[in-house]
């Protein structure tokens, strides 16, 4: 069992990052956990860098992560999350910030799922105002919704008054989260290089501060839980109302360099139930039916973790177990459906598989610890009672990807405490079974998704060459931002100058150079990434007996077919997706919902063969095809479905990738509604605000559509209940490529967007 605050033996088998942190501080705000110190002597008011890495926990609140005042509102420095998520510096001097500081970003901050690196640096003496103060999260620069800095002002920061870390000077605006690897250097004001790098993956990661601390500078890494300065100049800062040993210790091994599961906020099917405690502490209270997902998914590997319980007694219906990602927001009991697929433990003494019980003769209560043993390799789930197993393993549904599950019963006063190993273990896991982390996941095939999938910004005239030249070899999809411009299809395989358009049916043609400000959308042809091109020729024969060769080395997940001559039939772009069920198809140029006749022979689907779309879209005697072919590899591409509900804000639908998503393409299945493009290109930060539709013409501005999706290190989560993202009751697919995997062996873990 790992002693608190020390390396966990489960990350045993994990690469370490270059430069691990090994430990962060958890900051609950209902217990008013904060660091504070006071300066003896000031040091310099108008020129320092704060920086840290930040994992944020109960969202939608204002919440201090840095200040300095005289201990009221009125005479304040003050760094914070917001309301609505953004992240605000302000000071105000009797009151007001009028010639003071007032800076409120664009982006909002609400992925609670990996750590963000914030790096705050101020030179008030700059004759420059937009110099004066400069924001960074992940390394990269942060614009603002507003802002307003004095010329050469003095800060509350360095002066001989009340500094804390984690609260308002007046004891307000608790943060609620974590923060690991704390800098502060005094008369400085330094880029993020200083404290981060980006490594050959492109991913932000922590680097060790390497120059000299002076005055009133500080570096915090909270190795035992307290403000033990660590740079040498004893600038330690106080510790208030954290506990640091035990079961509810604050010092954890969750850090930027390891990243756990914790339970997520964004899964939750009632707003009014949400965790605490850094995401790992769940109260229920009497709202029934309310259902939470982990952060973490898995479809492979051996995992275990633990939950304890306070509140009821054995015969009040606490349960804790795994579920598939539908289940996220979903306003049921498991116990009362089928589907989607649940297994669970509760206290009354029995299994629920999947809508069905079975009685296992054990009940648990207040202190009982349930252990949780996913084998997703063997398709089973196995419960402990204080590391002694219930019954036997239970079967799982097999193919399906698994999400720890917490849930309650119509009693009040139910808490659940979830320990996915961040701290030490009350129990032995059993052989061969980590904790859901990070480095405990597998190496990723594909490290870094730019390797494999790019979107190129460029003016018209440029786009198609500085696609050609981000990726080499394969899929080119174009379309003009700007205006009203089909989109155009240019691939390798037919030549760079031949082009396809949708929304339209035209037969190839030459490509055109957009006029205006284009995206292109790049993919590398491959069987590593997972995608192919394949040209042929119609035989006139029966469409679901005609056997066409391709080299992914897996049965395909997605189809997009289009004829390139001019015969007398073409039914447009026929596009196929494993989760439209059955032989339907949908088209790519329409709104339209999914046709039922358009694909059956994708029953003849293998690792080598597939066959063409039916009703003589894909096989017409003499006339030439294209065909672009995406498998989903693990951590890079993603073909799934949700189940819209209808909803807005955090009771939206939330979908795991298990990777940052550098492309997101959205259709409803069951219903009429629009394909739905989005980027991080064109949006480098939350809210997604540009979309554009493949079955239109339209520009990015030229769309009447609700815009709310945020991109996540795990996935997206739908913020609207336009019906193009979520229809109420209705089937959409989405086909999503990653920047980055989540994690993985080697690898350093996906930042929070």
């Amino acid at each position: 069992m790992a002693v608190p605050g020390s390396a966990n033996p489960m990350l045993l088998g994990g690469q370490a990052a270059v430069y691990p942190i090994d430990q962060s501080l958890r900051f609950n705000s209902t217990d008013s956990a904060y660091l504070n110190r006071t300066p003896a002597t000031a040091g310099n008011r108008q020129t320092f860098t704060w920086s840290g890495w930040v994992k944020r926990g109960a969202l939608s609140s204002n919440q201090a992560v840095f200040s300095a005042s005289d201990g009221t509102q009125n005479n304040e420095f003050l760094v914070f999350f917001g309301t609505g998520n953004t992240l605000a510096i302000q000071q105000t001097v009797g009151g007001t910030s009028s010639g003071q500081i007032s800076c409120v970003t664009n982006a909002v901050y609400r992925d609670t799922s990996a750590w963000y690196h914030i790096v705050l640096a101020i030179d008030t003496t700059q004759a420059t105002s937009t110099n004066r103060l400069l924001l960074y999260v992940n390394g990269v620069s942060q614009t603002f919704s507003s802002y307003s800095v004095g010329s050469s002002i003095n800060t509350w920061v360095n002066n001989t008054n009340a500094h804390a870390i984690g609260k308002r000077g007046d004891a307000s605006l608790y943060f609620n989260g974590y923060l690991a690897e704390v800098n502060f250097i005094d008369g400085s004001a330094l880029d993020p290089t200083s404290f981060g790098e980006e490594d050959d993956n492109g991913v932000w990661r922590p680097i060790k501060y390497a120059d000299s601390y002076t005055g009133n500078s500080f570096y915090l890494k909270f190795a035992n839980g307290d403000g033990t300065d660590s740079s040498g100049l004893s600038n330690t800062w106080t510790a208030n109302n954290f506990t640091t040993s035990g079961t509810g210790t604050d010092v954890m091994d969750d850090t930027p360099t390891t990243n756990w599961a914790t339970l997520n906020p964004l899964t939750t099917s009632n707003t009014t139930r949400s965790p605490s405690d850094g995401n790992l502490v769940i109260a229920f209270g009497g709202t029934y039916p309310t259902n939470m997902l982990g952060s973490f998914g898995a479809s492979s590997g051996k995992w275990y973790w633990e939950v304890g319980f306070a509140g009821g007694d054995s015969s009040s219906g606490h349960a804790c177990g795994i579920a598939v990602g539908d289940w996220a927001n979903r306003n049921t009991d498991p116990q009362t459906v089928s589907t989607p697929f649940s297994h669970y433990i509760d206290s009354r003494g029995n299994f629920w598989n999947s809508g069905s019980s079975t009685a296992n003769s054990t009940n648990f209560t207040v202190g009982d610890i349930i252990g949780v043993a996913l084998d997703a390799d063997n398709d089973e789930v196995s419960f402990y009672k204080n590391g002694t197993i219930v019954g036997s393993a239970q079967s799982l549904e097999t193919g399906q990807t698994w999400f720890p599950l917490q849930k309650n019963s119509s009693f009040t006063a139910l808490t659940q405490t979830v320990n996915f190993g961040q701290r030490a273990f009350e129990y032995t896991p059993p052989t061969g079974f980590n904790a859901p982390n990070t480095n405990n996941l597998s190496a990723p095939d594909i490290a870094d998704g730019s390797d494999y999938f790019q979107s190129v910004l460029d003016t018209g005239a440029n786009i198609l060459s500085s696609a050609q030249s981000a990726v080499s070899n394969g899929l080119w999809w174009v379309k003009d931002r700007d205006n009203s411009n089909q989109h155009q299809f240019v691939d390798s395989v037919r030549g760079g100058s031949l082009a396809l358009t949708c929304p339209t049916l035209a037969a190839e043609g030459s490509y055109s150079a957009p006029s205006g400000s284009s995206v292109a959308w790049c993919w590398k042809e491959g069987a590593t990434p997972g995608f192919d091109i394949v040209t042929y020729t119609g035989d006139g024969t029966t469409s679901a007996n005609r056997l066409i060769d391709h080299s992914l080395g897996v049965t395909p997940d997605f189809i997009i077919t289009k004829k390139r001559s001019s015969g007398t039939t073409d039914g447009g772009w026929s596009t196929w997706h494993k989760d439209l069920g059955g032989n339907y198809g949908v088209w790519l140029q329409l709104p339209n919902a999914r046709n039922v006749s358009m694909w059956a022979g994708y029953t003849n689907f293998s690792s080598t063969k597939f066959t063409p779309p039916d009703l003589n879209y894909g096989n017409e005697n003499a006339q030439t095809y294209v065909n672009y072919l995406w498998a989903e590899v693990e951590g890079y591409s993603r073909f799934g479905s949700y189940i819209g509900n209808g909803q807005t804000g955090d009771l939206a639908p939330f979908v795991w990738c298990g990777f940052r998503p550098a492309f997101l393409m959205v259709k409803a299945a069951t219903t009429s509604a629009n394909w739905i493009i989005c980027d991080a290109a064109r949006n480098t930060y939350n809210v997604i605000g540009d979309e554009l539709v493949a079955n239109a013409a339209n520009a990015e501005s030229g769309l009447a559509i609700t815009t709310a999706v945020d991109f996540t290190a795990n996935g997206f989560k739908i913020r609207t209940n336009d019906a193009n993202w979520n229809s109420n009751t209705q089937t959409l697919i989405f086909a999503a490529f990653a920047e980055n995997p989540v994690g993985g062996s080697g690898v350093s873990p996906a930042t929070a967007r």
